[in-house]
Formats: structure tokens, C-alpha cells, sequence
């Protein structure tokens, strides 16, 4: 039952009990005393009384007699008469009135035995007594005196017998109420004396336990869990507390448990703090690693741009190329037509106009090959070109070849113009044979005619090409500057980096001011060492750029639009 109670309620409880016990020796002595004080005052005021009325009786007595002598002495002076008459009235009075008072007592039945005795006293010396008077009324003064002397001291002392045994008896009690008293004030001594002792006891019994269970409770002095709380709050955890065997629950058990969860809180927090200094610092360096990263990226980007810039001019210049040879064509159709008009001169020419004009299908069928070749590679242009943001090196190889066979192009249209102008100083020359070589000369309009249609198809995919590769640059100044906003997150993270560094060290150093066992701050880190771990993976080596040979009518690429 004791084994819940609080602190505050066993405090309670054994104060509780000392003034409970110093509340029954207080209430015990109160009780006795006003006990004492009442039977004390019982008998005050009966036996006092009754000794006061008894003394007033007997005296109220003496007076009756007093009063007749001085009747039976008056000698016939008439007041004297009257005043011992007086005073004999008045003494009869008084008795008659004190005797029903200590009839009203109760004084038990001695004292009733007595008071009946005088009562038959009393009762034989009224008759005498009326002889008397009537003795001195008739002026037998002789026979008064006789009678007063005589019959009624026999009675009269009967009466003051029993009152002077009345007095004694009541003085006998009150000795003995004072006896009682002085008995019941010993008794009542050794009462309390012995309530004192017990109470004693049960003090000291209440402060053993108090005092047991107190330090029971704190598991030692007081002194002693005061100085080791006052050692952890100044961060001092080197102290080692003795306790008892088998101590568990007590204030110095807690105190030791806290001080040793609190040195392994502190192993810990100390152990991770320096792993996030450490993790800190070489996410920084990762992350300054990941900046220079990011901003070659960015400026290979910027490069990339340029370069496709220049691509977008040169496809443009070629499509601008490819349409003036097809006017140029068209204009070859309409000079080879009005020759076929003037070659009824050139006969003997046309085998060399037929062989010219097998030279202009050929270069025609290079044209064809050429201009299919352009249109894979302009696909493969735009799939490298998707691709540029990872990667980009194959779209410098895609724009070497769409070059070379541009420049394949323009040498065949310059190899169609000689042969055109060829064809038509053969024309000149044979005129006169242009009625045997119009079939000729008609053949050579048809693949004239094919040779603009398949230039012109030249043209159209040089300006979808051109449109491609503009929107491939779009993309790549879009790619640029995503590229500039990560190069700012990666500087503003590598700041971030650098302040968790700063905050982790901070921690480490408050950490520090908990001082612990030499054993246990000695194993601490190596308990704790990690192998630190790399912050991000390394840089892969890029190859070099492929150079760009010069050609003539072509700009080289920049050195990093290859990256």
C-alpha cells in the first residue's frame, strides 16, 4: 500500500503522524486536566457547601440559644425583649432555610443519617422552645432559665452534635476529593509521561523511516546527487557514482544512467557531427567539381551554338546555290533549245554533242546519288542533332560529310556549266546539222528539264534542312541556358555545402565541451572512423576534338563544338 504513495504523501503521512501523536498526548492531557478540574469542582461545590451551610446552621443555632439567654435575662425591659425575640425569629429562619438546603445536596446517606438526626433534634427543641417563650410571655423568667438550662441542652446539643459531625465528615471528603485529585494528577502524569515516551518512539520511528526511505529514494546523501547534477550541468560526465548492490530505481541510479546515456549521446552526436563535417566537405568538393563541370559544359554549348550558326549560313548558302543553278539550268534548256533550232550547221558535231550529252547524265546521276545521299544525311543531321545536348561529337562528322558532298554538288554543276557551254559552242560549230541531231537536241532538253527538277529538289531539302537546323539551334541556346541556370544551382548548392560544413564543425566544437573518461574519449573515434566516401564519381575523360580541314568556300567549326 506505502509502496505508491508519493513523495508528498509519505512527507504527509509521517508528519501526519507525529502531530497526530502530539495531538493524543496534548488531547489526553486536556482530557485528564478538565476532569480533574471538574470532579475538583464537583466537590467544591458540594461538600464546601455543604460544610458552609452546616457551619451557618450550627452558628443559626448558638444564635437561637444567644438570643434566649438575652430573653431570659431582659429583667422586663421590654425592648430588650424585643430585639432578642427579634433575633431568636430570624435565627429560626436562617436554620429552617439551611436545613432544606442541605436536604437539596444529596449528600448521600451519612450525611441524610445526620441531618435526620438533627432534623429529630430540631424537632424535640421546638416544643421546649415554645415553653420557653411561653415561660417569659407570663413572666416565669425563673422557670425559663430552668427550662433553658435544663430540658433543652439535651436536644440543642444532639443538634449541634450532628452538625459538628456533618462538618468533620464533609472536611474527611474533601481531604479525600483532594487525595483523589492528587492521585488522578499523578496518574495523569504518568499517563502523559508515558503517551511522551510512546510518542517519542513513534517519532523516532517515523524519522528513521522517513529517513530510510528518503535516502532509499536518492540512492545516497543528497550533497552527493546535488555535486553530480551540478557536474553535468558543466558539461563534466567523468564522474563515476558508487551505488549500492542491486541500486536501481534510486535519484543516484537515474543520475548515473542519465550520465551514461548522455556520454553515449555525446559519443554519437560528436561521431556524427565530425561524418557531417567530413560528408559536408567532400559534397563541396563534388560540387565544386560538378561547377567546373557545368560551366565547360555551358561553354561547349556556347561553342556548339556558334557552330551550328555557321551550319545554318552554309545550308542556307548552298540551298542559295542550288537555286541559282536551277535558273542557270533553265537558262542552259532555253540556249540548248534555240540551238537545236541553229544545228542544221553542227552534223558533224552531234557525235560529240551525243558524247557530251552521255557526260551531262552522268554528272546528272551523280547529281541524283548526291542529292540522295544529302537527304540521309540531313536525317542523320537531325538525329545527331537531338542528340547533341549528351553527346554532340557525331553531328561535326554529319556536317563534314553534308559539306563534302555540297561542295561534290557545286563542282558537278560547274562541270554542267562547261559541258553546257561545251554543247553549245558545238551547237555553233554545227548548226547546219541541227535537223540530224534534233532528236539529239530534244533528248538533251528532256535530261536538261530532269536535271532542274532534281536541283530544285536539291533546293527545297537544303531549306528544310536549313529550318531543321534552326530549330536544333533553338534547342541548343535552350539546352545553354539550362545549363546556366544548373551551373547557379550547383554554385548556390556548393555554398549550402560549404555552410553545413561550417554549422557541422560548430556542433563538433559545442560538442567538445562535454568532458568524458579518458578510455571512453580515446575509443570514441575509432569506435566511430569511417572510410570517407567519395562525393560524386569521377570526371570521364573527354576526347579530343577532331580537327577540321579547310576547304575551299567552307568555314571550319569551332574548336568546341565538339564537346
Amino acid at each position: 500500500m506505502f509502496a505508491n504513495l508519493t513523495t508528498a504523501a509519505r512527507l504527509m503521512l509521517g508528519m501526519g503522524t507525529l502531530v497526530a501523536l502530539l495531538l493524543a498526548v496534548a488531547g489526553a492531557g486536556a482530557w485528564g486536566l478538565w476532569a480533574t478540574e471538574r470532579d475538583l469542582q464537583q466537590s467544591l461545590n458540594v461538600h464546601v457547601r455543604a460544610v458552609q451551610l452546616a457551619q451557618q446552621s450550627r452558628d443559626a443555632m448558638n444564635d437561637v440559644a444567644l438570643a434566649m439567654r438575652d430573653m431570659a435575662l431582659a429583667n422586663g425591659d421590654a425592648d430588650r425583649l424585643r430585639a432578642a425575640q427579634g433575633r431568636l425569629e430570624a435565627a429560626r429562619a436562617r436554620n429552617s432555610v439551611q436545613l432544606d438546603r442541605l436536604r437539596e445536596l444529596n449528600l448521600g446517606p451519612e450525611v441524610e443519617a445526620l441531618l435526620q438526626q438533627a432534623r429529630m433534634a430540631r424537632d424535640a427543641y421546638l416544643p421546649l422552645q415554645q415553653r420557653f417563650l411561653d415561660h417569659v410571655e407570663a413572666g416565669r423568667l425563673s422557670e425559663a432559665v430552668d427550662l433553658l438550662k435544663g430540658e433543652m441542652l439535651a436536644p440543642q446539643e444532639r443538634y449541634l452534635d450532628a452538625f459538628e459531625r456533618l462538618i468533620e465528615g464533609e472536611d474527611e471528603a474533601l481531604a479525600a476529593a483532594a487525595t483523589a485529585v492528587e492521585e488522578r494528577v499523578h496518574g495523569l502524569l504518568v499517563l502523559l509521561g508515558a503517551l511522551g515516551a510512546l510518542a517519542l518512539a513513534a517519532a523516532l520511528g517515523v524519522a528513521a523511516w522517513l529517513t530510510r526511505w528518503l535516502l532509499g529514494l536518492l540512492g545516497g546523501e543528497p550533497a552527493q546527487a546535488q555535486a553530480v547534477a551540478r557536474r553535468v550541468a558543466d558539461c563534466d560526465l567523468r564522474t563515476e557514482l558508487a551505488l549500492r548492490t542491486g541500486d536501481h530505481a534510486s535519484v543516484l541510479a537515474s543520475l548515473s544512467q542519465m550520465q551514461q546515456r548522455l556520454r553515449e549521446v555525446v559519443l554519437e552526436v560528436r561521431a556524427q557531427a565530425e561524418a557531417v563535417a567530413a560528408t559536408s566537405r567532400q559534397i563541396a568538393e563534388a560540387t565544386h567539381d560538378l561547377s567546373g563541370r557545368t560551366e565547360t559544359q555551358a561553354s561547349s554549348l556556347e561553342e556548339t551554338a556558334a557552330s551550328m550558326e555557321q551550319l545554318t549560313a552554309t545550308v542556307r548558302q548552298n540551298a542559295e546555290s542550288a537555286a541559282q543553278a536551277t535558273h542557270r539550268v533553265e537558262e542552259a534548256r532555253q540556249a540548248a533549245e534555240q540551238g537545236g533550232r541553229l544545228m542544221t550547221d553542227v552534223v558533224r558535231r552531234m557525235e560529240a554533242i551525243t558524247g557530251s550529252a552521255r557526260r551531262i547524265g552522268e554528272i546528272t546521276a551523280v547529281i541524283d546519288g548526291i542529292a540522295f545521299q544529302t537527304n540521309i544525311l540531313a536525317l542523320n543531321a537531325a538525329v545527331e542533332a537531338a542528340r547533341a545536348g549528351e553527346a554532340g561529337r557525331g553531328f561535326v562528322v554529319v556536317a563534314g560529310e553534308v559539306r563534302a558532298l555540297a561542295q561534290r554538288s557545286a563542282q558537278a554543276a560547274k562541270e554542267i556549266k562547261g559541258l553546257i557551254e561545251t554543247s553549245l559552242q558545238e551547237v555553233e560549230a554545227g548548226s547546219a546539222l541541227v535537223q540530224q541531231a534534233g532528236v539529239s537536241v530534244g533528248e538533251i532538253v528532256e535530261e536538261v528539264k530532269r536535271i532542274s527538277g532534281l536541283i530544285a529538289d536539291i533546293a527545297h531539302a537544303s531549306r528544310e534542312q536549313a529550318e531543321g537546323i534552326d530549330q536544333v539551334g533553338q534547342a541548343v541556346m535552350q539546352l545553354d541556358q539550362v545549363t546556366q541556370q544548373n551551373a547557379a544551382l550547383v554554385e548556390e548548392t556548393s555554398a549550402a555545402c560549404e555552410s553545413l560544413h561550417e554549422q557541422a564543425q560548430r556542433l563538433s566544437e559545442m560538442v567538445q565541451r562535454f568532458r568524458l573518461p579518458d578510455g571512453l574519449a580515446a575509443a570514441a573515434p575509432a569506435a566511430h572512423a569511417q572510410p570517407p566516401r567519395s562525393g560524386g564519381r569521377p570526371a570521364a575523360a573527354r576526347p579530343a576534338r577532331p580537327a577540321l580541314a579547310r576547304q575551299p568556300g567552307w568555314s571550319a567549326l569551332p574548336a568546341g563544338a565538339a564537346a
